[in-house]
């Protein structure tokens, strides 16, 4: 689960920077 989290943080920070989901698995609402 840890590592979940931590990806989490990480595509949040990426989809700020740039509008493009790397990972389908995580759905990102802006």
């Amino acid at each position: 689960m840890s590592h979940s989290k931590k990806k989490s943080t990480k595509e949040k920070a990426s989809n700020q920077q740039n509008p493009i989901i790397v990972s389908s698995d995580t759905t990102i609402e802006t």
